[in-house]
C-alpha cells in the first residue's frame, strides 16, 4: 500500500512538475544498458537478502545475533551507494548510510530488546529528514524553473 502511494507521488510529480518545466528526455542505448545493469544488480542484492532472511526465519542459517542486522544494513547501503556513485548524487551516500543504520537498529533492537518500536522511530527520524531535504529541493527547483506557458504564434 505504501509503495503505491510513493509511486503515485513520483509519477504525478514527474507528469505535473518536472515534464512541463524540463521536457522529456530520450536516453541513448548506452544509458539504457547501464540502467538494465543497475536493475540486475539491485535484483541480485534483493534476492540474496531475501534468501538470507528466509533461511534465518526457518532456522536453516544460524547467525550470531549481531551479524543479521549488519547484513540487512549493508544490503540497504550497498545499492543506494551504487546509485549515488552512478548518478553522482552525493547526498544519496548520506541517505544510504542513514538507511543502513536504521535497518541495523531495527533488527538489532528487535533481537536484543524485543521491541520493534526503537527501529520504527529511527525510520521515522531518517524519513522525516529525507522528506525535509526533498521539500527544500522541490521548492528550489520550482523557483529555478517556473512553469512556462506555451504561446502559439
Amino acid at each position: 500500500m505504501i509503495f503505491s502511494v510513493g509511486f503515485l507521488i513520483f509519477f504525478s510529480g514527474k507528469k505535473y512538475i518536472t515534464t512541463p518545466r524540463l521536457g522529456i528526455v530520450k536516453f541513448k542505448p548506452k544509458r539504457k544498458a547501464e540502467k538494465k545493469m543497475i536493475m540486475l544488480i539491485f535484483l541480485i542484492i534483493f534476492i540474496i537478502t531475501l534468501i538470507i532472511y528466509t533461511f534465518t526465519v526457518i532456522n536453516l542459517l544460524d547467525f550470531e545475533e549481531v551479524f543479521l542486522p549488519i547484513v540487512f544494513g549493508l544490503f540497504f547501503t550497498a545499492p543506494i551507494s551504487l546509485l549515488a556513485y552512478i548518478f553522482r548524487l552525493y547526498r544519496l551516500y548520506i541517505y544510504a548510510v542513514m538507511g543502513g543504520i536504521c535497518f541495523f537498529i531495527s533488527e538489532f533492537s528487535y533481537l536484543k530488546v524485543y521491541s520493534p518500536n526503537i527501529g520504527f522511530l529511527s525510520f521515522i527520524a531518517v524519513g522525516s529528514g529525507v522528506i525535509g531535504v526533498g521539500l527544500v529541493l522541490l521548492v528550489r527547483f520550482l523557483r529555478k524553473y517556473p512553469k512556462v506557458k506555451m504561446v502559439i504564434v
